[in-house]
């Protein structure tokens, strides 16, 4: 199966700039972090659809668990950024194909723990080399 090419509009719609990652960095430094726990179903068709209001919503909804799984893994600062973007992309990468909606937190906290596992190894095959 060949990945999903981003388009520009969606690219746009999601983008992990400087202020993004400064509240990552907020998020990922905050001691006790809460989850927003809402019974509402998150908007995943506008999240398709490119609609910046439904990917904040997400964010805002998941932003803490996701940095959360992150931390737990105690990775470097720049590392768990990284991990908490790429998380972010694969689900910009993913939407269309993810289809119950209830189980985007499991989703996306399965996506960080694998991203961060991916980087603990990637990080003990260079310290072998060495």
């Amino acid at each position: 199966m060949r990945p999903k090419v981003l388009s520009a509009k969606s690219c746009s719609s999601f983008s992990l700039s400087r202020a993004a990652g400064t509240a990552q960095l907020k998020l990922l430094a905050d001691g006790n972090p809460t989850i927003e726990k809402s019974g509402a179903p998150v908007d995943l068709q506008g999240a398709r659809s490119g609609d910046p209001s439904a990917w904040e919503k997400i964010f805002r909804r998941y932003g803490k668990t996701v940095s959360a799984t992150v931390r737990s893994f105690r990775l470097q600062e720049a590392d768990a950024l990284d991990a908490v973007q790429t998380t972010w992309l694969r689900l910009a990468e993913n939407v269309d194909q993810i289809q119950n909606q209830e189980r985007l937190g499991a989703w996306l906290t399965t996506t960080a723990r694998r991203e961060c596992l991916r980087m603990v190894v990637r990080a003990t095959r260079v310290s072998h080399l060495n």
